[in-house]
């Protein structure tokens, strides 16, 4: 008998930014200017305007209102993809797991494989 064999691991990885101190009065001439007073708007009003695709926007839009180098250094943690490893769970433990089964290209959502066995505890 043939058995098509592979095997397959599983694992995490988070990746973070280099972290920055921002000050809340630097951002009240800023567009749209921060108006809260607590840090829970401050953190509201940063996560609504530098947070994914809005962060290049209010950079750009805000050039004349911070240093080249806050400038920098938001893009940096706001736009860029978070870069640095923070968590590997490959460190922790890295279990592989072989599978038994057959090749077939149908299967695109188990890479074009039709696992019938596996050690799997």
């Amino acid at each position: 008998m043939k058995l098509d064999f592979r095997a397959r691991t599983t694992f995490a990885i988070t990746k973070v930014t280099k972290p920055m101190t921002l000050n809340s009065e630097d951002f009240r001439k800023a567009e749209p200017p921060f108006e809260g007073k607590t840090e829970e708007e401050f953190f509201n009003y940063i996560s609504e305007n530098l947070q994914s695709w809005e962060g290049e926007e209010f950079i750009e839009a805000n050039e004349g209102n911070f240093s080249e180098q806050m400038l920098n250094d938001m893009y940096d943690t706001f736009v860029e993809y978070p870069s640095i490893d923070m968590f590997d769970s490959r460190s922790k433990t890295d279990e592989v797991v072989l599978d038994g089964g057959t090749i077939d290209e149908e299967y695109t959502k188990y890479a074009g494989f039709n696992p019938k066995y596996n050690n799997d505890y």
